[in-house]
């Protein structure tokens, strides 16, 4: 519609502005905002290029949210930092941090600590932990009323389904056929 009405440079700048009004992302409208001979291309170049960096900016906090300084320092004193338990590596450094951190401090390694083989799922919420220390163990739960287990690991909602099927053929008077029809209970 926009191609026939003959906007010509109105077009562009109506453009701009639908695009940068509904950026959902305060900080890049508030940037676009600020920018002086904005146009349509600047601004969605512009817009993608910020909102990839807020994707990895974002990633950078997540990750840095595993990692804890050791003991006696703050992560600022030291080359390396102790991370977290990941289930999914072994306690060796890895492959990136051997070999590194050999300066005038003497040679320091991170470790990933042996981890414990991990429990199995709970039965009162799911989560991998022995179900006698499962802080819901007294909840209720919703969909059959007892007490003991959360409504996503109810027995009534995770337990097997059985069908059973009866077959039936109804009479129709107007028809000298006859249908089969299919009950199911579950």
């Amino acid at each position: 519609m926009s191609k026939t009405c003959g906007f010509r440079t109105w077009l562009e700048e109506s453009l701009r502005d639908q695009m940068v009004c509904g950026i959902s992302s305060e900080i890049i409208r508030q940037r676009l905002f600020a920018e002086s001979q904005l146009d349509f291309a600047k601004a969605y170049r512009l817009a993608v290029s910020l909102e990839a960096a807020e994707k990895d900016a974002a990633a950078v906090v997540e990750r840095n949210r595993y990692i804890q300084p050791t003991a006696n320092t703050s992560a600022t004193d030291v080359d390396c930092q102790v991370l977290t338990p990941n289930p999914r590596r072994s306690a060796r450094p890895a492959a990136s941090e051997r070999g590194r951190n050999q300066g005038g401090r003497g040679r320091r390694e991170a470790y990933r600590p042996a981890v414990a083989p991990t429990p199995e799922e709970c039965r009162v919420c799911g989560a991998r932990h022995e179900a006698a220390t499962c802080k819901y163990g007294r909840y209720v739960c919703r969909v059959c009323n007892q007490q003991g287990h959360l409504r996503r690991v109810c027995p009534r909602l995770t337990g097997p389904h059985y069908v059973d099927l009866q077959h039936t053929e109804i009479d129709d008077d107007n028809s000298g056929s006859s249908d089969e029809v299919v009950l199911c209970h579950v």
